[in-house]
């Protein structure tokens, strides 16, 4: 889900315990400071990754770290 919808997902009775996992993983980045960008994209479709990492290097810069959260 894209980052706008984390809050309500979180506060929802109905997420899957593995959602509210991830969920919870990427709001405590944030909550330390970290910037997070959420990408998708098909790791077998090269082009799919090079667009997202692409994407990625323009909003930030250098990358990092990359958690793959599948």
């Amino acid at each position: 889900p894209e980052p706008e919808q984390w809050p309500s997902l979180l506060a929802a009775d109905d997420i899957t315990p593995r959602l509210r996992a991830d969920l919870d993983f990427l709001c405590g980045l944030q909550a330390q400071g970290a910037r997070v960008l959420y990408q998708r994209a098909d790791l077998v479709q090269p082009a799919a990754v090079q667009r997202a990492v692409a994407h990625a290097v323009a909003q930030f810069g250098r990358i990092h770290g990359v958690f793959h959260l599948a």
